[in-house]
């Protein structure tokens, strides 16, 4: 159960108003012989640099005459005002800098232990040098001659699933997701299980590349790799290795599948396309108007029969559509146009845009609604 190293060790526990009797609590194996479960933790964690005991001014505080530790005061948190008051008391009064955080709340009451454990994962993103290394439960039941301390931080974890699949749901960021795939992969791995995952190692590994190629607008490996992608995700394997190591991931396979066959296209300009709208839909404009204008060039290479790749040939292609652009009534030539000039504006951070007479959801929209005229006058154009 050692996840602990060098950092120093803060200890964080309630304590609320109860007649509370002495019971074995145990721990990795070892007994303590005590009345409250974090005293138990303490002796089997010590040295603690710091102990924070939560309670009220009336919680049995009499039962703390030999702990080293500091009191925090807070109220019941009977409404919303009580619960920013407390929100306020523990963010002046724990300190849990370049430390870890040994959790207990065995003996907290009503819903506080939950608020204060979310307060803590949110002090990680505000001070990173923090870690909560363990979350105890005593799980006393009267008659019983042993109660064991459980560790319930499996319980942090689906809160960092929460943050992993609210970045790819609303954002779009995969980062998060095979990192953590990734994280439960290489575990299983060092923990020497007897039977290890296979097809979850290229799935993390395949993710983590697309997830580089969308960063660096890296647009035409984005369908072969995607292409891959889909396929491991059809396996069966994947499925069952992800219930059976990774169970969150099962939620997310079919937004997954749906996240790459949008990229799988029957050419390569309704590919590119596709990213471009991709883009759009995830707030990145400025590489959604990147990508549309070369979807354009690569319409016209594909119409053609011409090297999508052949850069002399694209510059060429570019150079006619901007030489008629502005007279021609064709509608490429004035979806070019559109195209051009939202571009250029963001090319040069809309230095050109003169009295700032627009605004960021104004052009939002025109992105927007130039792609979906690009999908149409393409559309037709084949």
């Amino acid at each position: 159960m050692d996840k602990l190293n060098k950092k120093q060790k803060v200890l964080i526990a309630f304590l609320g108003r109860a007649n509370y009797g002495e019971t074995t609590y145990v721990i990795d194996n070892t007994e303590y012989l005590e009345k409250l479960a974090f005293m138990a933790i303490y002796k089997h964690f010590t040295p603690i640099d710091r102990t924070y005991v939560i309670g009220t001014k009336e919680s049995s505080w009499n039962l703390l005459e030999n702990l080293s530790y500091t009191p925090v005061y807070i109220p019941y948190g009977r409404d919303e005002k009580e619960f920013w008051e407390i929100f306020d008391i523990i963010k002046d009064k724990i300190d849990i800098k370049n430390s870890q955080v040994i959790f207990d709340f065995t003996h907290g009451f009503r819903v506080l232990p939950l608020f204060v454990t979310i307060f803590v994962r949110l002090f990680q993103y505000i001070e990173p040098t923090a870690t909560l290394s363990y979350l105890f439960y005593g799980s006393y039941e009267q008659g019983q001659e042993k109660t064991p301390i459980v560790d319930m931080s499996p319980f942090i974890d689906m809160l960092d699933w929460i943050d992993v699949v609210n970045a790819f749901i609303k954002y779009g960021e995969t980062d998060a997701l095979a990192s953590k795939v990734g994280s439960v992969y290489n575990k299983a791995f060092k923990e020497g299980l007897s039977k290890t995952p296979k097809v979850l190692g290229g799935f993390y590994k395949k993710l983590d590349k697309i997830s580089k190629i969308l960063h660096l607008t890296y647009t035409p490996l984005l369908a072969p790799e995607a292409r891959e992608l889909s396929g491991i995700i059809e396996k069966k394997e994947m499925e069952d290795e992800s219930n059976k190591f990774v169970k969150p991931l099962g939620l997310l396979l079919q937004r997954l599948r749906d996240f790459t066959g949008q990229f799988e296209k029957e050419t390569l300009w309704k590919s590119h396309l596709s990213v471009a709208r991709w883009y759009a839909e995830n707030n990145r404009l400025t590489q959604s108007l990147l990508v549309l204008r070369e979807s354009i060039i690569t319409f016209l290479c594909e119409k053609d029969d011409i090297d999508i790749y052949d850069i002399d040939k694209r510059e060429g292609i570019a150079m006619r559509l901007n030489e008629s652009c502005t007279k021609s009534n064709d509608p490429i030539f004035k979806l070019w146009n559109k195209v051009r000039e939202l571009r250029n504006d963001v090319g040069h951070a809309f230095m050109k845009i003169k009295g700032h007479e627009t605004t960021p959801h104004r052009i939002e929209k025109r992105v927007k609604d130039v792609i979906q005229e690009a999908e149409n006058v393409l559309g037709k154009g084949m």
